[in-house]
């Protein structure tokens, strides 16, 4: 998106905030530890990136540790709601992208979430206009967010600051007044895991008995925008990894296949090296929970390594970035598209 584009829509977004704000009026704050009788909850987070789907499954053990006998659906996207499978959440609705052409699908699904007279929508994300537009028409009792400035969108404020994305988790839970420990969930099944150690093996991977495979480096290529790292450092990375007799594993997102004869060529000699094309989303998550480190962009992949307990190597390009990084030990953060570096970060997690 150009510059200009990107102004016009950050105006247009701007005023459709105001209207909203004015249109909503004045609500009474109230706190989580006055609610009452709150047995349908929604949780409202329709946006297509990968990441975000999988950093909204962190305010779970938060509304189950608050209100453990309600019933906790989500509002996502269709791209994203296969990521909710497994997780201990009752009902999955989605939005598509086509109804922007269909609009009266929009408006039978608010009408079906209607009927279900929620006591409690929580919208996730403070700047999050369509989340916020469908949080507002979704005729819940009360509905919980963080608000952006002093506006007066919500009943139930978040007020911890989230600094980093996966902060958000730990915001809502003090304003839930819960106490128990908040990370994002992402749950395989065992069939799903079991068709990852096939496709692994099916790469050439060794089997092994306590793994399913070998130890390998998960290396993901992908990425958005300004996020991507160009082919060049990808092939020097993995040269240097097979020099230094690491077993990798080159994955490509769909959006990234333009990059596979060129890894092709490039891995011809790299005996340690396979190269996997685009899975299934919930295969691939399978296939990287085998893995002992994955190197990555700031992408939805990183997410759900986090999520799946797998250590991080995460290549920052921008200072927006850094904000999005999985916190803790486990995560290690090279800039400047730094080979040697990111080669040190990957040696201080040991594959054995």
């Amino acid at each position: 998106m150009g510059a200009f584009a990107k102004k016009l829509e950050q105006i247009a977004k701007k005023a459709v905030f105001a209207a909203l704000g004015a249109a909503c009026g004045t609500r009474k704050e109230i706190s989580a530890s006055a609610l009452q009788n709150i047995s349908r909850i929604i949780v409202v987070r329709p946006n297509y990136r990968i990441g975000n789907a999988i950093l909204a499954t962190a305010i779970i053990a938060p509304l189950r540790e608050r209100f453990p006998d309600a019933q906790i659906d989500f509002l996502v996207t269709d791209k994203t709601a296969t990521l909710f499978k497994n997780l201990p959440v009752d009902n999955v609705a989605a939005v598509s992208r086509s109804n922007i052409l269909k609009p009266w699908r929009t408006v039978s699904l608010l009408r079906r979430l209607r009927a279900r007279r929620y006591d409690l929508a929580v919208q996730l994300a403070p700047s999050s206009l369509s989340g916020l537009v469908l949080a507002s028409m979704l005729g819940a009792r009360y509905v919980m967010g963080k608000p952006k400035g002093d506006a007066d969108w919500y009943d139930i404020k978040v007020g911890e600051p989230i600094v980093n994305a996966y902060d958000a988790g730990a915001a809502f839970s003090t304003a839930l007044g819960t106490a128990g420990a908040v990370s994002t969930q992402l749950a395989l099944s065992n069939d799903e895991m079991t068709c990852a150690i096939d496709r692994l093996q099916a790469l050439g991977l060794a089997a092994d008995g306590a793994h399913g495979v070998e130890p390998f480096v998960a290396v993901f290529v992908g990425g958005h925008a300004d996020k991507v790292c160009p082919l060049s450092f990808w092939v020097a990375l993995i040269n240097d990894l097979n020099q230094a007799r690491k077993r990798f594993v080159v994955f490509v997102g769909p959006e990234e296949t333009a990059m596979i004869p060129h890894l092709q060529h490039a891995m011809q000699s790299l005996s340690l090296g396979a190269l996997c094309p685009p899975q299934p989303l919930r295969i691939f998550a399978a296939m990287l929970a085998r893995a002992r480190l994955m190197v990555t962009p700031d992408s939805g992949p990183m997410h759900m390594a986090a999520a799946l307990k797998v250590p991080v190597v995460a290549m920052v390009r921008t200072r927006k970035s850094l904000a999005f990084v999985p916190p803790g030990a486990t995560s290690h953060i090279v800039c400047d598209l730094d080979v040697p570096g990111t080669l040190a970060a990957a040696d201080q997690i040991p594959l054995l």
